[in-house]
This record gives structure tokens, sequence and C-alpha cells, in this order.
């Protein structure tokens, strides 16, 4: 039951994505195959996925254990904090906390978490503002700097 549930939910969001991509204006861009391309390609292989698990799904879901949903339900709502905080707190901090709680709660040392966020939120920031030039909310940072 469950896998007809998550299809449905799936099939759901496959067709407002596709629609909302029929609204993508091409402005002035020269590319033949216009913006809204790569949406109705993603809604199509998700909404194939979705009717897959429809007509298709498993015999019988296992449930994990409560400790592990309260596992998930924790990660599930550091990701929603930080698409909420990323432009307060800034990318590089906001990144670091996520990484080093992530990868404290699935296993890591709290040493080891912390190092790994440092290096994943400074190189990626590097990889984005630096070299792409692609502007990242500074947040915090850039208010103390």
């Amino acid at each position: 039951m469950s896998d007809r549930i998550f299809g449905a939910l799936m099939l759901v969001l496959a067709i407002s994505y596709s629609w909302t991509a029929r609204g993508f204006d091409p402005g002035f861009m020269a590319d033949p195959l216009g913006p809204s391309t790569f949406p109705y390609l993603l809604g199509s292989v998700l909404g194939i996925t979705a009717l897959y698990l429809l007509l298709r799904p498993d015999p019988a879901a296992v449930w994990p254990p409560l400790k592990n949903l309260l596992q998930m339900w924790l990660i599930v709502i550091l990701l929603v904090a930080y698409v909420a905080f990323l432009e307060w707190l800034g990318f590089i901090v906001a990144t670091l906390i996520t990484v080093s709680v992530l990868g404290w709660r699935l296993g890591a040392s709290p040493k080891v978490a912390l190092l790994t966020g440092v290096g994943v939120a400074i190189g990626v920031y590097a990889l984005f503002d630096v070299l792409l030039e692609l502007p990242l909310p500074s947040g915090v940072l850039g208010r103390l700097l």
C-alpha cells in the first residue's frame, strides 16, 4: 500500500511539474529546445516511475522501526531548516551545520563530521562562488566582514 501512496504522490508531482513547465518564457534565448525541455523530460521520467509504482507495487512493505523513522524525520526537518535559513545564515554556515549533522547522524564521529562539513562547505563555495562566479548567499559571514 505504501508504494501506491508514494506512486500517487509522485504522479501528482510529475503532472504539476510538467504543467508548470508550460509557462516558461524563452525570452531572448536562441536555444532551439527552449527552457521547458528539461522539466518536461524530468516530469516524464518521474511520471513513468510513478505509474510503475502504482501498477506493480512491492508485495509487502516492511516499515522500519520507530527509531529509524524518527531519524528519517530528523533529516527531513534538518533539510527543510537548511532551505529556510540558507539566506539568513549564508551558504557556508548553513552547509557546514547541515553536512556536519547529517554526517554525525549517519555514523561518523562528531570530529570527522565537523571536518567533513567544513571541507564540503568551503569546497562547494569555492567551486560555485569563486570558480564559476555564481553568487551564493553570504549571510552572517557577509554581515560580519
